[in-house]
């Protein structure tokens, strides 16, 4: 890695423009090379991007593996959310959209507080150094960004799971063909309060609130705006 890679990557490119450094089974990199490659990472020669290419992440070093932004190529990528903030996201989707005006509104802030807790255990897992220069942590808050980004996604993607269940079981579908068969009770509750048309726009309202984030819109108006318009028949939801 320093007597062949660190050469290479200090050359300028042909035409002036980004150099792409492609580094193959990273996770298998020896001691010497992982921490030459380190090096490279923490002092990059200016418009050069580093692509390391491996099997699992795990066997990176920690100090490497946080100044990547992963990517998955295999169809799947581990979890955003903790096991509790699932949990709670998922308690919240099961008391329905709420009864009135201020009751959605709170349902709402709720949900968007839980995005914002993400935040900041991410942030508390990946501190800026007393050391880092404007740079650095340019591309920390780059890094906690796209985790951010991966969670919210991971939030709405579990909304949409849930108000799917919803519509199966209106449409009258067994269980097992539930995303969460567990939790059939909960979504045939809430099946009861729409009717399937009304319940297809409700997972449709998730697909539109997903494309209101990536166009920058702001969280808690885009979770308020989809809480508002989350349809229940009233009498239903109110009946004995």
């Amino acid at each position: 890695m320093r007597e062949r890679v660190a050469p290479l990557v200090t050359r300028t490119s042909y035409e002036g423009g980004w150099k792409v450094v492609m580094v193959w089974y990273a996770d298998r990199l020896q001691e010497d090379a992982a921490n030459a490659l380190l090096k490279m990472l923490e002092e990059p020669p200016p418009r050069t991007l580093f692509l390391l290419v491996a099997d699992s992440d795990q066997p990176l070093l920690s100090t490497i593996a946080s100044r990547c932004q992963r990517l998955y190529a295999g169809g799947g990528r581990p979890p955003r959310l903790a096991p509790e903030t699932r949990a709670a996201l998922l308690d919240l989707l099961a008391e329905g959209p709420g009864a009135g005006y201020v009751e959605r509104v709170a349902h709402a802030a709720r949900f968007a507080a839980r995005l914002a807790a993400v935040r900041a255990e991410l942030e508390k897992s990946d501190p800026a150094a007393d050391g880092d220069d404007d740079a650095a942590r340019e591309v920390r808050d780059a890094r906690i960004n796209a985790r951010l980004l991966e969670a919210r996604d991971e939030a709405l993607e579990l909304a949409a799971r849930a108000l799917r269940d919803v519509l199966l079981c209106r449409l009258g579908r067994p269980a097992a063909e539930l995303h969460w068969p567990e939790r059939a009770d909960v979504s045939r509750r809430l099946a009861q309060r729409v009717t399937p048309g009304a319940a297809l726009r409700n997972l449709r309202l998730v697909e539109e609130a997903h494309t209101q984030m990536e166009r920058y819109l702001a969280e808690s108006q885009v979770l308020e705006s989809f809480y508002l318009r989350w349809e229940e028949d009233a009498a239903e939801r109110n009946g004995p």
